[in-house]
């Protein structure tokens, strides 16, 4: 038994170590972005990241690049009726983590003000989506240097380049792009609210 455990163990280790993952050049043709001396992908702007990353669309109202110089934002979560307050939270947690990291990993700025809130869901016309002043909303403005120590008190890495597969173990990962282990462990439940306790402590 034992030696069978060693041999799948050596297979998997084999599995990562051939894993050549992608190159951003392959799969963001479309955007225009550099690459930090590790390889992380910079992109020129928030709207570029956000745009790219998709998932809080612009089309539908959930994302709003408000100001460049000093950079604010907005991203909306989706809020469906009857919706429990606990979710709200949740989802709007997972927002502010990600709006955070994202900007200070893949771009330049040294500042975000953020507002993390929620739309009303619209499934026929979801760019008729509008924002609900009576739902709880989170306000942040936050610098690099307090974000990354946050980083480090929680996930124990000195870098924000650690949030990104630098070294790819699955042939779909796009290296100095996809999210790393350390960003998972960002949002998950066991960390997440402790993260967004640190980011919004004075």
């Amino acid at each position: 038994m034992k030696r069978i455990l060693i041999i799948a163990f050596l297979s998997l280790l084999s599995a990562f170590s051939l894993a050549k993952g992608l190159q951003p050049e392959e799969v963001l043709e479309n955007s225009d972005f550099s690459k930090n001396e590790n390889g992380v992908v910079i992109f020129k702007n928030a709207f570029d990241l956000l745009n790219e990353n998709g998932d809080y669309p612009f089309e539908q109202n959930r994302a709003e690049v408000i100001s460049e110089d000093p950079l604010k934002i907005r991203l909306s979560t989706v809020y469906v009726d009857d919706e429990s307050d606990k979710f709200t939270k949740l989802e709007q947690q997972q927002a502010l983590i990600y709006a955070v990291y994202q900007i200070f990993t893949h771009t330049k700025y040294d500042s975000l003000d953020i507002t993390i809130n929620s739309v009303n869901f619209d499934m026929i016309n979801p760019e008729n989506q509008k924002v609900l002043k009576n739902k709880p909303q989170i306000n942040l403005v936050i610098t690099r240097e307090k974000a990354l120590r946050v980083l480090k008190q929680v996930a124990k890495v000195d870098s924000f380049d650690s949030l990104v597969v630098l070294q790819p173990t699955s042939d779909l990962e796009v290296i100095g792009y996809s999210p790393s282990k350390n960003y998972q462990l960002l949002t998950s439940d066991e960390i997440r609210p402790l993260v967004v306790k640190y980011l919004l402590k004075k």
